[in-house]
């Protein structure tokens, strides 16, 4: 008698979480991040330039998402942390244009890149336990199921690059 042995596959896109979704997608930005981070130490200049558009166009429609998107609903819960992402996210959009000037000028440092990536880490793993975790634990399944679809809208877009 043989056995088959089944090997666990990962769930369809539209079954996966909300919180799953954009967890993931926060390892898709880092990973283009990682590659940025090694075009500018090797000083490949075209390369990095290519690789932060993709980034910066990236990272804003995440922000752009949990801004029209989740932060609304996580405020009605918790204000005072929904602005303080949001404030988060203003940050990053500030340090996100000097350093497309400095990439766009050929002047930006690998060493102000690691740094920018650190604090996009600790907003991300912010943003999960304060907002995913939020939003996985409290918003109604259909409220999910809505977010979910506009998020794989948007990420249709990355996922074709």
């Amino acid at each position: 008698m043989s056995t088959t042995l089944r090997l666990a596959t990962p769930a369809p896109k539209h079954d996966r979480s909300l919180r799953d979704l954009l967890t993931t997608d926060h390892a898709r930005l880092e990973r283009l991040f990682d590659e940025l981070v090694a075009a500018f130490r090797s000083g490949a200049a075209e390369d990095a330039a290519r690789l932060f558009t993709r980034f910066d166009e990236g990272l804003q429609a995440h922000l752009a998402f949990e801004e029209q998107r989740i932060l609304p609903l996580f405020a009605e819960t918790a204000p005072e942390e929904a602005a303080a992402l949001r404030c988060e996210h203003d940050a990053i959009r500030a340090r996100l244009t000097a350093l497309c000037v400095g990439v766009d000028l050929h002047l930006a440092r690998a060493d102000a890149v690691e740094a920018f990536v650190k604090a996009l880490r600790a907003h991300a793993r912010r943003e999960d336990t304060l907002m995913y975790r939020w939003v996985a634990g409290r918003a109604p399944e259909l409220v999910q199921s809505d977010l979910r679809r506009h998020w794989m809208e948007i990420a249709r877009r990355f996922d074709r690059r």
